[in-house]
């Protein structure tokens, strides 16, 4: 494919010599959490710590940096190079690539990528990395935290249809993805299909969008308790007038095993700019898959730019379905009914980290000091549902589901 495409009417003198621009950006950012018994993180699945717990103050929840190099290789065909550097699961900052892919621009209105791309789950996907491209410190976790993949690798074509003063823009894009999560779990998302509408039509814009993938979720503990079921369903087969029990507890070995589950996610986003004001809106659901329940956020932001300054407030929500009660062991034999004792433990503490439900409401100021560079001060007050433990992470034996986490964050992001 690759080469189909660099033979779409170039020559080899075209492309010994592209013409190349340069550009880059990053953010330095400081999160203050109030809560000592676990931290807040920008991105639950991938960074292992942050704000709270490890530290009052954290420098790595928000700070990152990247360069992008562009090349136009002749009027149709272009390719792109980004490279960032930021907190990585395992506390690194080994710089990565985020995107790498070459695109053909048949005419104004067709267009194909192919290679490593943004995966454009939700409204600001493509600027999720850059900052200063957005109004907040960091876009609400409540819902972006719901997919955590920022690229996929593969290819996507985009296709623009216009009426009158409106455009809109329908783009498909096909490809897999994989990450490590501090846990030491790996998740791949296979055969990951991903499409988003997005109409403009004056000052708003509203956009629809849909993934589906087969997800691997690849983790020891979680292969071990799948065992345990299945072993115990096993043996509960043995003895007459346990065929129930035993039956359940294949059942849940099914449910939660990791391999070859299809999860759907569906999003839906507005944005509207009357004048000086600005209204930012979005709403997502997640299927449930293996030991992640279904879940459903949305936000609302409102801002108004005051010369240089633009103060915002964000209300968020995000609610998770209740955890599984496990096996009903109430009548099983001993010893069996204390080894279901010991796996419905276990089964809760995987499902622990999935329980997400909480709201928060967000005041925050974004002032334009410099071309170029923003500089953002937030307030943020999280209220955590009662048996969740929100999007916080390494959470402590004293933490106490229910209560409220007050942040404070500064971030100064520049691009250049």
């Amino acid at each position: 494919m690759v080469v189909g495409l660099l033979m779409l009417g170039l020559n080899g003198q075209v492309l010994a010599s592209p013409v190349l621009t340069y550009n880059g950006f990053g953010s330095l950012g400081g999160v203050y959490s109030d809560e000592n018994e676990a931290d807040f993180v920008a991105n639950s699945l991938v960074q292992p710590d942050g704000a709270g717990y490890t530290d009052d103050w954290h420098f790595g929840v928000d700070t990152r940096l990247g360069g992008q190099v562009n090349a136009q290789f002749n009027e149709k065909l272009s390719g792109v190079l980004q490279v960032v550097s930021q907190r990585h699961y395992d506390n690194s900052w080994m710089p990565e690539v985020e995107w790498a892919n070459l695109k053909y621009q048949f005419n104004d209105d067709i267009s194909v990528r192919i290679g490593r791309t943004v995966a454009a789950a939700f409204m600001v996907s493509d600027t999720r990395l850059v900052g200063y491209a957005n109004l907040w410190v960091r876009p609400p976790v409540e819902l972006y935290a719901m997919v955590p993949i920022t690229n996929i690798d593969g290819i996507d074509g985009s296709f623009k249809t216009r009426f009158g003063e409106s455009l809109n823009t329908t783009q498909l894009a096909f490809g897999r993805n994989s990450f490590k999560t501090p846990s030491g779990a790996k998740i791949e998302a296979k055969n990951t299909w991903i499409f988003s509408n997005t109409l403009e039509v004056g000052r708003a814009t509203f956009r629809l969008g849909y993934i589906a993938a087969d997800v691997d979720l690849k983790s020891s503990g979680l292969q071990m308790l799948i065992d345990g079921y299945d072993a115990l369903g096993d043996t509960l087969s043995l003895f007459p007038g346990l065929e129930t029990g035993a039956t359940e507890a294949h059942a849940l070995a099914r449910r939660y095993e990791g391999e070859d589950k299809t999860v759907e996610i569906y999003s839906a986003g507005l944005r509207y700019e009357p004048d000086e004001w600005l209204l930012l809106a979005e709403w997502g659901e997640i299927a449930d898959v293996s030991v992640f329940p279904k879940t459903d956020a949305w936000y609302v932001t409102v801002g108004r730019r005051i010369g240089s300054l633009t103060p915002y407030i964000t209300h968020a929500r995000v609610n998770s379905d209740a955890p599984d009660d496990g096996l009903h062991t109430a009548g099983l034999p001993e010893p069996l009914a204390t080894g279901g004792t010991i796996l419905n433990a276990g089964l809760e503490a995987a499902l622990a980290p999935g329980v997400t439900s909480q709201k928060s409401v967000s005041l925050g100021v974004r002032w334009d000091m410099l071309s170029g560079v923003a500089l953002k001060a937030q307030l943020q007050r999280i209220d955590i549902d009662a048996q969740s433990g929100g999007r916080l992470v390494n959470i402590q034996p004293g933490f106490e589901p229910g209560g409220e986490v007050n942040l404070f964050s500064l971030a100064l992001d520049f691009v250049f």
